[in-house]
């Protein structure tokens, strides 16, 4: 009889543990999710931005020459910088 009291008793046991397993693996698992969404819309406001850079790109070069030197130049640094913005944005979705 103490045999199957100390069966049953292990038994328990496991089965506490593997709820709690369960319980933290379906935290990990909303986690996941949660960040995928994040780096989604991220990625997605990402993709809008180059969109919009390479409309003003082509834009711009469309334009080009009735520009002066300085306005060129302005125009060069900004792009530049929507660049390295956007490549350190990429640069976080890939490491996630």
């Amino acid at each position: 009889m103490e045999a199957i009291h100390q069966q049953l008793e292990q038994i328990q046991q496991q089965v506490t543990k593997l709820i709690r397993l369960q319980q933290q693996l379906q935290k990990e698992n909303q986690r996941l999710r949660k960040q995928l969404s994040d780096a989604e819309l991220a990625k997605e406001n990402q993709e809008k931005g180059l969109q919009l850079l390479r409309q003003q790109l082509e834009q711009a070069q469309l334009a080009k020459a009735g520009w002066s030197e300085d306005e060129k130049k302005q125009l060069e640094k900004k792009i530049n910088q929507y660049l390295k913005e956007i490549d350190a944005c990429l640069a976080i979705l890939h490491t996630n």
